[in-house]
């Protein structure tokens, strides 16, 4: 899900005090949040999520019902947002580590910084296992690959530095530190969240390591593996997984999306698909295209 606002002087008196822009030009947030569904909004009529401050970019902006990726996958999507470009184009064209090529990108925020503006990068830049600086900014905050949940490490301005808490509430601190200290400038801040991506850990190769991606199938790490006696290992891509648990339909049932609304919020009258049993095929053909 990917949010943009340009933040000029009367918006800001409307509600936080941002540092004006200098010569008409406008202070620029850039939000992208991983793995929000398109209708997890309130804006998008969800029936119980609250999002009052996402609902009013989308009342008082664009907001686009009707667009679509071209590039369903992290790394080479990250690099599109960041330089326009198709990934045949960039170079970015997986999630295998492309840590030189992602040094290299023409990307807007280096071009404004080119342009006097002061920019900052904080979050999830997954283009590669690398967390080094990048060129076009002023401020670094990144972290190494798909970053962690809880107690994240970050590559300041590259110096690695620890941090306690949740990832969300972290990047929103740096986030608010950043904008409140801006000097006369413009400036565009990059805030790139982790979350709602599970807590994985990605090899240069591309492959996931942890076994904590089955969560992303539905919770049931503990019944497949009992289930696969020994069929599954770790270090095994997420496509090669799903393909062996899809045999399993009678022996593994996943949670019902109704279960799940049932336990956020029980009062909520939602509709909501039959229970899912296993995997289809056709997301694990996918997910190895």
């Amino acid at each position: 899900m990917l949010m943009i606002a340009a933040c000029s002087k009367e918006a800001g008196e409307q509600a936080t005090k941002l540092p004006e822009a200098t010569n008409d030009r406008p202070n620029i947030v850039f939000v992208l949040v991983d793995d929000l569904r398109w209708d997890e909004l309130g804006a998008s009529g969800h029936p119980y999520v609250k999002t009052p401050n996402i609902d009013r970019i989308a009342s008082e902006g664009a907001y686009f019902t009707n667009a679509f990726t071209t590039t369903p996958l992290c790394s080479p999507a990250r690099a599109t947002f960041l330089t326009g470009l198709y990934p045949h184009t960039s170079g970015i064209t997986d999630n295998l580590a492309r840590n030189e090529q992602s040094h290299r990108l023409e990307t807007f925020p280096k071009m404004l910084n080119q342009s006097g503006y002061d920019t900052a990068f904080i979050g999830k830049w997954h283009m590669g296992n690398d967390d080094s600086p990048r060129p076009g900014f002023n401020t670094w905050a990144v972290m190494k690959g798909q970053g962690e949940a809880i107690d994240p490490e970050f590559n300041i301005d590259g110096k690695r530095q620890q941090f306690q808490g949740y990832v969300t509430d972290i990047l929103t601190d740096m986030a608010l530190d950043f904008v409140k200290q801006s000097g006369d400038a413009p400036f565009l801040l990059y805030l790139s969240h982790k979350a709602l991506h599970p807590n994985v850990t990605q090899r240069d190769d591309g492959s996931i390591t942890d076994h904590e991606h089955f969560a992303a199938i539905g919770g049931v790490a503990d019944d497949l593996r009992s289930v696969l006696k020994g069929g599954w290992k770790p270090e095994m891509p997420l496509a090669d997984a799903v393909m062996l648990a899809a045999p399993l339909a009678t022996a593994v049932t996943v949670p019902s999306a109704a279960t799940v609304a049932t336990s956020v919020a029980p009062e909520a009258q939602v509709n909501v698909p039959p229970p899912i049993t296993a995997p289809p095929a056709s997301f694990a053909t996918a997910l190895s295209a």
